[in-house]
């Protein structure tokens, strides 16, 4: 019986059991001798073995002894003490794969780069093992089969124990052999006469991946392969990693054995991925098998494709935005020229107008005068007449042709908005901006023939504030009309509150040209 402080061989002081499973122990022990703390694996603990089965440990211990690769993990020395054949190895203070199945259940603590460097760890030393005449299998990968060395590589350990040693040291214990544990064999290691493959450790492998990258959760429970034997699919990987991570694992996981990578491709593959190089052509479509999986994978891209689509619509809508925006302001600095010289025509015009209603002053004087000279009576009626004097004639006309050409000022710059707007959406805000000008010459023109000295214009004067009067509200029935017709639109479309500001402003305009 093994007990903490036992001195095993007579050298190695036993301080803590790490481990346990299927026909061996592991403990942590100090080698008295060399004073350093070591890893010591010892089978048959509780039933030794006789002399026949520790030679048979001992030829089957000489096949793997020479091994050397940088993922298997090497013993240092291997013996027998009490009829119990043990290994003295290295002592890997960061533990094993079972480190990452300490948390609750479902908990996942690896992450998509660990998952990537071990199963390249793991797949490189199981190629060594798989390439060697006649080829290694090693028949239980599994978790606390996977040590974790100071660098944090990972490494294979308890190698070499072949169907045949299994097979001895479960006779000595009167227990039933088996080579791996159950959750992590492969469907054909259930088969009537199993047989150790390299496929069946690529298999367990990839259970091994599923159960770490699931918080503890096997493929298959603790039923191994043989579910899927029985027609069962690999259940779905839920959790947050990389499709192409997970159709790794499913390859893996494949229910025949030539369909599975090799542990050589395995190797090769997750060394392309971590080295930055693409990996897409190297895997399989839809490995799991499962139509659902299938499913998400076209949904997810799916989405990502319409998530795109809506990333180059905004970014188009984006410049749409600023070129609008430039127009825009183009437009106003345009308008705001037009307006200056407007502004500037408007007042050479005044200042010519203005002149000559002097000359037209002077002259009527002069045509006065020299009727006054013809006899008092005339003095008199004049005195006495409502008709307006010279100067008050000159007033009017100077402030009716003001007024007219405030009115063609308005009516051209109603004009100069609508040219500038596009057929499509000439009314398409609520503003009224494109109406106002309009609205203001209407008024003007009508304000025009209200003053005094409108009467006693020429006829050509009066003919300017008609045809004003008249293109002033033509262009204000279009415009009514236009936003009649918006507002029905905005009705029929369900909008009823997008109309009323188009009908405000209809109702508006034709209450003016009543």
């Amino acid at each position: 019986m093994l007990n903490e402080g036992l001195l095993f061989a007579g050298k190695y002081e036993l301080i803590r059991r790490l481990g346990s499973g299927g026909f061996s122990e592991v403990w942590l022990a100090l080698d008295t001798k060399a004073r350093v703390q070591v890893a010591v694996k010892i089978y048959a603990a509780t039933a030794k073995l006789d002399d026949d089965g520790l030679e048979i440990f001992r030829q089957e211990f000489a096949l793997v002894f020479d091994l050397n690769h940088t993922n298997l993990l090497h013993p240092t020395y291997f013996d027998s003490w009490d009829g119990m054949p043990y290994l003295i190895m290295p002592l890997c203070k960061n533990g094993s794969a079972s480190k990452y199945l300490a948390g609750t259940s479902g908990e996942v603590l690896i992450t998509e780069d660990e998952c990537w460097s071990m199963l390249h760890d793991v797949a490189a030393g199981l190629a060594y093992m798989h390439d060697k005449t006649p080829p290694l299998i090693h028949q239980d990968i599994k978790p606390d089969n996977i040590l974790i060395n100071d660098e944090g590589a990972f490494m294979i350990t308890d190698f070499g124990i072949s169907t045949k040693v299994r097979t001895t040291m479960a006779t000595v214990q009167n227990v039933k052999a088996a080579s791996g544990t159950m959750a992590y064999m492969a469907p054909e290691r259930f088969s009537a006469k199993p047989k150790p493959l390299m496929a069946s450790d690529v298999w367990s492998l990839g259970a091994m991946m599923y159960e770490l990258m699931t918080g503890g959760y096997p493929p298959f429970g603790n039923h191994g392969g043989v579910m899927q034997l029985n027609g069962a699919q690999i259940p779905i990987i839920e959790e947050n990693f990389s499709d192409q991570l997970k159709e790794l694992i499913y390859w893996c996981m494949a229910k025949e054995t030539w369909d599975r990578p090799s542990a050589r491709k395995i190797e090769e593959i997750t060394f392309k991925k971590m080295h930055g190089m693409d990996i897409t052509p190297d895997l399989p479509q839809n490995a799991s098998g499962n139509d659902a999986e299938q499913q998400r994978k076209k949904e997810e891209e799916e989405r990502l494709r319409r998530e795109e689509e809506e990333r180059r619509r905004q970014e188009e809508e984006r410049r749409r935005q600023e070129e609008e925006f430039r127009r825009q302001e183009e437009e106003r600095r345009r308008q705001e020229e037009i307006r200056k010289r407007q502004e500037q025509q408007k007042k050479k015009k005044l200042g010519l107008w203005a002149g000559i209603a002097v000359v037209a002053v002077v002259l009527l004087i002069l045509v006065i005068g020299a009727l006054g000279s013809g006899g008092g009576g005339n003095e008199k009626a004049a005195e006495t007449s409502n008709e307006p004097s010279v100067e008050q004639v000159a007033a009017q006309t100077a402030e009716l042709i003001q007024k007219i050409d405030e009115a063609q000022g308005l009516l051209n710059k109603g004009l100069e908005v609508l040219n500038s707007r596009t057929k499509d959406n000439w009314l398409a805000t609520d503003d009224g901006a494109v109406e106002t000008s309009f609205v203001d010459a209407l008024a003007a023109f009508k304000a025009a023939q209200t003053l005094p000295g409108y009467e006693l214009a020429q006829d050509d004067v009066k003919s300017r504030v008609a045809n004003g009067l008249s293109q002033t509200r033509d262009n204000l029935t279009t415009i009514k009309e236009g936003l009649e017709k918006k507002a029905s639109e905005a009705v029929e479309l369900g909008m009823a509150d997008m109309a009323t500001p188009f009908s405000d402003r209809a109702k508006t305009i034709g209450d003016l040209l009543k």
